[in-house]
């Protein structure tokens, strides 16, 4: 729910299959029903999708990532250059 709220359909993987089984039964007669709200609610989850993990948005936060830790690396690297006794 933290990232696509209300425009997904959930099923409570805590049940029994029995109960599972309901709620997704439920869940598609739903969807049989109401096709244009499930629409919606593709298309919804697809924007928020794209919006936030996309192959771009991942590949970014990878690179982000990967550049902190080599900044914090040349960081305490050159901590350690600096504090270590120099050689005359």
């Amino acid at each position: 729910m933290k990232n696509f709220g209300d425009s997904v359909i959930y099923i409570d993987h805590d049940i029994s299959p029995l109960e599972m089984f309901k709620q997704i039964d439920g869940h598609m007669r739903r969807i049989l029903e109401n096709p244009q709200e499930a629409t919606e609610l593709a298309r919804r989850a697809h924007r928020i999708f794209a919006e936030n993990f996309s192959m771009e948005k991942e590949v970014d936060k990878i690179d982000r990532f990967f550049r902190e830790i080599i900044a914090e690396n040349n960081t305490t690297q050159y901590a350690r250059e600096s504090s270590a006794p120099r050689e005359s």
